[in-house]
């Protein structure tokens, strides 16, 4: 088989696109899998601060009751209360922004999938179609042959032909 095949390039160039497709896959879901561990992490933190939050506060109050206090003890019981809300809140602003975040690293994930199938469904049409041709220039490669081989061998003897010599 002398010719090449003439979408060779395109082949090459779509084996490429799709092994780049490949790599941005992995690093999305590396991306997301990142995210899901950020949501955990926080989430945890959350809920152990959601825990300590009711034993400090727990303690304040403990320090106070049953007690004459000064108004000024009593506002910063309120104030360190206060902190503590403040907090829980801002924990709960970062769960909720690591779940947003989940959320478009899991879309950009499912994109480069989609991505990544697309490329492998363009090197395969071109593969299919390349080795059609492959099996198409293998005849006609057997029939060059078999002509070159009649040609050769010239005309076919028969019968008729071997009565003359007697």
């Amino acid at each position: 088989m002398g010719t090449q095949y003439a979408l060779q390039d395109m082949l090459r160039i779509r084996r490429r696109r799709e092994e780049r497709a490949g790599k941005e896959l992995v690093a999305a879901r590396r991306a997301q899998d990142e995210a899901q561990a950020a949501l955990r992490r926080s989430q945890q933190e959350l809920e152990t601060f959601r825990g300590q939050k009711a034993d400090r506060a727990n303690r304040l109050f403990a320090a106070v009751i049953g007690q004459v206090v000064r108004r000024e003890v009593l506002d910063r019981l309120k104030e360190e209360l206060a902190r503590l809300d403040e907090q829980e809140l801002l924990l709960a602003a970062q769960v909720s922004q690591a779940q947003q975040t989940l959320e478009e690293r899991g879309r950009a994930a499912e994109q480069a999938h989609r991505r990544y199938v697309e490329e492998n469904r363009n090197v395969t049409k071109i593969q299919t179609h390349k080795a059609s041709w492959e099996e198409e220039e293998a005849r006609e490669q057997e029939r060059r042959q078999d002509a070159e081989m009649e040609e050769f061998s010239g005309r076919r003897l028969t019968n008729d032909d071997f009565d003359d010599f007697d």
